[in-house]
């Protein structure tokens, strides 16, 4: 017989792995209707800008 078996589970099972708005509000020190429409704002630019920047490994060169 093994030893016994828990049916232990993190706090953030199931949930993403984002920081809330509250979160974000609490550590820049803004509310979290600020951190909401900064968030917004912000996601698709840096998206945007981190594809732009994105390049796929020259097959050209040896590693």
């Amino acid at each position: 017989m093994g030893p016994p078996r828990t049916n232990c589970r993190s706090p953030s099972s199931g949930r993403a792995s984002n920081p809330t708005n509250g979160v974000l509000g609490f550590l820049f020190g803004v509310s979290d209707s600020t951190a909401s429409r900064v968030r917004t704002r912000c996601v698709p630019v840096l998206a945007k800008a981190g594809r732009d920047t994105m390049r796929m490994p020259d097959a050209g060169r040896g590693s």
